[in-house]
This record gives C-alpha cells, structure tokens and sequence, in this order.
C-alpha cells in the first residue's frame, strides 16, 4: 500500500516544478488532509506559491454564507495576472 501513495504522491515531483505554479489547499478538506501537503518542499521551490486557507473543503472551495459562491476562480486568475504582468516586464 505504501508504494501506491508514494506513485500518486507530489513530493517526488515537486523540486522539478519548473513553471510558475500556484497551489492552493484547505485544512478542513475532508478527503485530502493538510498533512498530505508537502508545504516545506513547495515553499523550497521558488516556482510555486502555496495558499493554504482555514475552510474551503475538497476541491471546490466554497465561500459565503450558503456556501454556493466559490472563490478560487477569483485568487486563480489574479495569480495568472500576476504572472502575465511580470512576463510583460
């Protein structure tokens, strides 16, 4: 079991990440825990920025009092503006 987690693990991967990456995670996912995050190692590559927020659940990332609005499409593309802003420079 111990080989199939390392196989569909980041971490092997993450020092060879060689484009601008953003990678955006929540503590209360309830199906992919924060632990599974090799933070230290994304923080260790100048070509990642990690976000890491309190609440926001698997994938979706959901916001507002009913929980219907999601708002990484919002932090998805001011990264990209980001990005483009620099390459322009």
């Amino acid at each position: 079991m111990g080989d199939y987690y390392l196989a569909a693990s980041s971490l092997p991967r993450v020092k060879q990440i060689t484009k601008p990456t953003l990678v955006i995670h929540s503590r209360d996912d309830p199906i992919v825990s924060i632990d599974c995050l090799p933070v230290r190692e994304c923080s260790e590559n100048p070509n990642l920025i990690v976000g890491i927020v309190e609440k926001g659940g698997h994938v979706c990332y959901f916001q507002g009092v009913d929980g219907q609005k999601r708002w990484y499409p919002l932090v998805c593309s001011e990264y990209l503006d980001a990005i483009f802003e620099i390459k322009k420079e």
